[in-house]
This record gives structure tokens, sequence and C-alpha cells, in this order.
């Protein structure tokens, strides 16, 4: 699974989902996108979709980090109590 969220200064995102079931066979790849905007108010990081939207409207705890071991730059979310795990995506 590759997730890919792209954020412009306008305040507008894309996330990008691609999804594959066998490695070596594209055709059983699945990719779902959306469309939004972003906000960030009081600790929240909000995104509400515009369109192709499968999660609807959400908020998450986030931090802006440095990877300890690679100094790359990371944008966590906090979905622990959510999901159980956290969500972490790299500047490309």
């Amino acid at each position: 699974m590759v997730r890919t969220y792209q954020f412009r200064q306008d305040g507008s995102y894309s996330y990008s989902q691609g999804t594959c079931m066998n490695k070596f066979d594209a055709s059983t790849c699945q990719m779902r996108t959306e469309d939004g905007l972003a906000t960030v108010a009081d600790g929240l990081l909000t995104l509400e979709p515009t369109a192709n939207s499968v999660a609807g409207s959400r908020s998450y705890s986030y931090a802006v980090q440095s990877d300890p071991y690679t100094s790359r730059v990371q944008l966590r979310f906090f979905t622990s109590q959510t999901l159980g795990y956290d969500q972490v995506f790299y500047q490309q």
C-alpha cells in the first residue's frame, strides 16, 4: 500500500492510496483519490473532502517532526486511539 498527501499553499490537498494484491501483476492494483480543503487550528489538522471521498471529513492531532534515523521530515497523524496505530508520511 502506498499513501500520499499533497498539501498546497492555497489550503487544498490531494490524497491518493494505491493497493496491489499481487506485486507481479499491476492489473490487481486499486487506486483511490481524494481532493479537498485542509485547515489547521487548535492542534488539529482537519481534512474536508470536496470530491471522491470514502473516508469523509476527519481531523487528526498531528506533528511535523524529523525522523530520528534519517533526518527526513515527517508528518505524523496521531490516530492510535481510533485506528490502533499512528500514521507517518515522509516528505518527498
